[in-house]
């Protein structure tokens, strides 16, 4: 299960600018309240999860061809239904290439990027036990 990140920003709609245009004909303030609100109840009912197509072998499991990089990842945010999410998909290798851009060059986030590794080491090992109880 996902959770808000402490200290994180609030979701505020307020200084959006395609809210700030419709000041002639609506109050935008009660407006972008109303979305605001709106988002953090979807949130707190529905929270964003990571889901791992990779999982579903010949298909993504929304009938898109799989993944061709297998730590893909998709950000499900249910503003449709609280069953059909709204997907953006990443990869953790495309997450991670500016840190270990700036660590090639000057060492920035050394220590991290290795705690990164030890525990994506840890959950490799813990996957491969799991799956290796079915061979």
């Amino acid at each position: 299960m996902s959770t808000r990140v402490p200290n994180s920003a609030d979701i505020d709609f307020s200084d959006w600018g395609f809210i700030q245009n419709m000041d002639d004909w609506i109050d935008t303030k009660k407006f972008a309240n109303l979305v605001t609100e709106a988002i953090e109840e979807t949130f707190k009912d529905n929270p964003p999860a990571i889901y791992f197509p990779t999982v579903w072998d010949d298909t993504d499991g929304y009938n898109n061809p799989a993944p061709s990089d297998p730590l893909t990842v998709y950000i499900d945010l249910y503003f449709s239904s609280e069953v059909e999410a709204c997907s953006w998909s990443t990869t953790l290798n495309e997450s991670l290439d500016s840190y270990l851009e700036d660590c090639e060059h000057d060492g920035s986030f050394k220590e991290g990027l290795q705690r990164i590794a030890i525990g994506l080491r840890q959950l490799a090992d813990r996957i491969d036990k799991v799956c290796n109880k079915h061979d």
